[in-house]
């Protein structure tokens, strides 16, 4: 004999596991339509950039004062900097997260950009020494440097790792909130008898919160109630069902 509990149960956990499916879905779309973006125009390389830019005013400058420097030049912070605003979010927080692998007490040292600029990877010569010898020199001092602080290296690479969680965070959420905000209006279109509901779908799907506000101003406003033939939701003041297509008032199927 089944169980009343674990049938009960069942819908339940399957209508959690597809709803997940499908948010996963979605966010894997926009995230391919977005990298087809130019970088400065990913809302999420915005975003990015935002807290780098914030970590680089406040965290920084209290890093630095403590004794804590990065082994590279660029420092970690404007490798990430330049990696997102030259290559975007999925390439750039890629790139980032190989630079925080090679940041670790155990890693390398020395001049290592983000982007290559003219074709060369290498700093500029300086005037009065060759470039062996300005690798071995800096090779030794940044040996030098990080056993003098080397707990101050692991902290400095675990507040760059936590600003990079914070940053992959934000992009996920955003992306699952403007699927939410996408289905949320696609159903109330259909439901106010709206014929442009997939047109809504689009636009949100492009300018974001903008157009969300744009359609909650001009919807078709009325009281929503359910149908009596499908329970769906559907405008008051329809004599259609938009779901089932029932004339308002008649028996259920």
């Amino acid at each position: 004999m089944m169980n009343p509990e674990r049938s009960s149960r069942s819908p339940r956990s399957k209508r959690l596991g597809r709803a997940a499916l499908w948010t996963l879905a979605g966010a894997a779309a926009l995230l391919g339509a977005e990298a087809l973006l130019p970088a400065r125009a990913q809302p999420t390389a915005r975003a990015c950039l935002w807290l780098i830019e914030a970590y680089q005013s406040v965290g920084s400058p209290v890093a630095q004062a403590g004794g804590i420097q990065c082994k590279y030049r660029p420092t970690c912070s404007h490798y990430a900097h330049d990696a997102i605003e030259h290559y975007g979010t999925v390439r750039g927080v890629a790139k980032a997260a190989g630079r925080l692998w090679r940041c670790s007490p155990w890693g390398g040292c020395g001049y290592d950009p983000a982007v290559t600029r003219g074709g060369f990877l290498q700093e500029p010569k300086p005037r009065q020494e060759t470039d062996e010898e300005r690798a071995k020199r800096e090779t030794q001092e940044a040996i030098d440097e990080a056993k003098k602080h080397l707990p101050e290296a692991a902290a400095a690479a675990a507040g760059c790792a936590a600003v990079w969680v914070g940053c992959i965070i934000v992009s996920v959420g955003s992306y699952v909130v403007i699927i939410i905000i996408m289905i949320w209006a696609y159903k109330d279109a259909k439901s106010r008898g709206d014929q442009n509901a997939a047109i809504w779908l689009i636009l949100i799907f492009f300018a974001h919160f903008i157009g969300f506000v744009i359609y909650l101003l001009v919807r078709p406003k009325g009281t929503l109630v359910p149908c009596a033939n499908c329970q769906n939701s559907k405008m008051e003041s329809l004599t259609k069902c938009p779901h089932c297509g029932a004339e308002a008032g008649a028996a259920k199927a």
